[in-house]
């Protein structure tokens, strides 16, 4: 089953980086918090978003879409869907990967948040330096994904869906050029 800790996730993603604030949604069983600027290529989608928010238009995407919502969505976006009821969560960010979601599972669970930085804060999400990612860093100077510069921390890559169920993360490519 999925903690009331979910929020944490959710609340480190509603408070990135200050100027776009984040639009969350609670209903029926399903958790979602968005940032970002999303242009939607589906007109009932995008009346829900100007409606309401667009958090609230994913919700009623996910129940309507299933794992193709991600397909109605343009623009720059990171975003956290989680179903309480069959506890899974979902993250994804932008095909061009302009937002970013860090990750981390930690006893069975997942952690994650808009940076590095607000997911080592977390108890859970104890951080020591990867030697492949300095050494990345110093020949090509960047750090690239899904690497950071920690051990078992890592970032989503652009267009990338990470599926998280019964203790294990599963990235794939929703978006494909």
């Amino acid at each position: 089953a999925v903690s009331t800790q979910c929020a944490e996730g959710v609340a480190a993603i509603a408070t990135v980086r200050g100027a776009q604030p984040a639009s969350v949604c609670r209903e029926e069983g399903l958790l979602v918090a968005v940032t970002g600027n999303i242009y939607w290529k589906d007109r009932e989608l995008a009346q829900r978003a100007a409606d309401g928010n667009d958090a609230q238009a994913i919700v009623h995407a996910v129940r309507r879409d299933g794992e193709r919502f991600l397909q109605q969505m343009m623009g720059s976006f990171a975003l956290a869907v989680i179903d309480t009821v069959s506890a899974v969560t979902r993250l994804a960010i932008d095909p061009m990967g302009i937002e970013r979601l860090c990750y981390a599972v930690r006893d069975g669970r997942l952690v994650f948040a808009s940076s590095v930085q607000a997911l080592r804060a977390h108890p859970a999400v104890q951080t020591r330096i990867s030697q492949q990612a300095v050494f990345n860093y110093l020949y090509h100077h960047a750090v690239p994904a899904p690497l950071t510069i920690y051990d078992d921390v890592f970032k989503l890559e652009a267009g990338e869906l990470l599926v998280f169920r019964r203790g294990n993360a599963e990235r794939s490519r929703y978006w494909h050029q």
